[in-house]
């Protein structure tokens, strides 16, 4: 993406713009992310490719709000993509398989059971900070929902998932 100098009329200050993202320009930059995002969500590569495509379709001949990060703003597509996919396969009675746990360990089937169990804003939002690296304020843009509110999910949620543990490792103990 090339960025344009151009001044200020009034004050003679150099100002950076962006020229508007084009729908190849965010394929090319963030089609990893995205792609990471629906297989860790999704179990069939299938479901994978096609919910990518339709993330990165969908933003043709659309533009990025202002003040908005292209990642967040493809995060959210990708969510609302995730959340119809779901819909979906509920409406249909498809009932996704397990992932075999091969190499996974007992103690991080725990955890995923613990996290999966949350309400799924707090699951969401958990999610979006651990796996996919983003910030209180990205996670914001997201899901629609304020910072404050942002990390008052993360907290119930981390505090749910530290009580699970507690729990478990109280009853460990006690064999």
């Amino acid at each position: 993406m090339q960025q344009s100098l151009t001044l200020e009329p009034e004050t003679s200050i150099p100002r950076v713009t962006k020229p508007r993202w084009s729908s190849e320009d965010l394929f090319e930059e963030y089609f990893e992310p995205i792609h990471s995002y629906f297989s860790r969500r999704v179990n069939s590569a299938e479901d994978v490719k096609d919910l990518t495509a339709e993330t990165f379709a969908s933003t043709v001949g659309t533009k990025i709000p202002r003040g908005v990060e292209p990642l967040s703003w493809l995060y959210g597509i990708s969510r609302r993509k995730l959340a119809d996919h779901l819909r979906r396969q509920k409406r249909s009675g498809f009932v996704p398989t397990e992932v075999a746990p091969t190499a996974i360990s007992e103690r991080a089937l725990m955890i995923r059971d613990w996290v999966d169990a949350l309400p799924s804003d707090q699951r969401e939002a958990l999610l979006l900070q651990a796996l996919e690296g983003l910030s209180v304020n990205q996670i914001a843009v997201v899901m629609h929902r304020s910072p404050k509110s942002v990390k008052a999910l993360l907290q119930r949620a981390k505090e749910s998932v530290r009580n699970q543990s507690r729990m478990e490792f109280e009853m460990e103990e006690n064999r």
